[in-house]
Order: C-alpha cells, then sequence, then structure tokens
C-alpha cells in the first residue's frame, strides 16, 4: 500500500511539474511576439500528452478508476511511447524556431 502511494504521489507530482511552466509561460508571457518564447510554448505544450499520461496512471495506481487497460491499442506501453515521441516532436520544433531565431542570424552575416 505505501508503494502504491509513493508511486501515485511520483505521478502526481510530475503532472505538476509538467503543466506549471506551460501555465506560467502563457500568463506571464502572453502577448509577447519573441521567436524564443514561441518556442518555449511549443516545447512546454508538447509535454501536455505526458502530462495527462502521469495523470491517468496516478488515478490508476490509487484504484479510483481504471482506465488503461493492460494490453491492446491503448495500453500502458502503448501510451508511454506515443507520449514519448511527441515529447521529442515538440522538442524539434523548439529546435526549429530556436535555430531560425538566434542561429541562423549570427551566420547570415
Amino acid at each position: 500500500m505505501e508503494d502504491t502511494i509513493l508511486e501515485a504521489i511520483v505521478h502526481g507530482i510530475t503532472f505538476l511539474a509538467i503543466l506549471f511552466p506551460l501555465y506560467y509561460s502563457f500568463k506571464i508571457y502572453n502577448g509577447h511576439k519573441d521567436g524564443l518564447l514561441s518556442a518555449l510554448r511549443w516545447l512546454f505544450f508538447s509535454m501536455v500528452p505526458a502530462a495527462i499520461y502521469h495523470l491517468l496512471e496516478a488515478i490508476e495506481v490509487l484504484g479510483i478508476y481504471t482506465i488503461l487497460p493492460p494490453e491492446g491499442a491503448m495500453s500502458h506501453i502503448v501510451l508511454d511511447h506515443v507520449a514519448f515521441i511527441l515529447v521529442f516532436v515538440g522538442f524539434g520544433i523548439f529546435l526549429r524556431f530556436f535555430k531560425k531565431s538566434f542561429v541562423d542570424p549570427i551566420y547570415a552575416k
């Protein structure tokens, strides 16, 4: 039982650690059109699938509701890989914006 609660706490903290930077990046920098800030928004927004996955895991570990079946198209391992891939896609978008905004102007001279 203690391991279950500890696992739920870890998933909950991970969920919050992913969503707070996204929330504050939209709240603090709303209205700014800086290239780096838009890239950071893309980076944080790409982590939302991972945050939702950790929220579902925390709910399931606590036994509140069983959402993810052990096998099949919506299983734990499939959703884990999908969230992982989406985070990398968002990171790739972040790197593209960063390169266009900061690296290309240096070498364009």
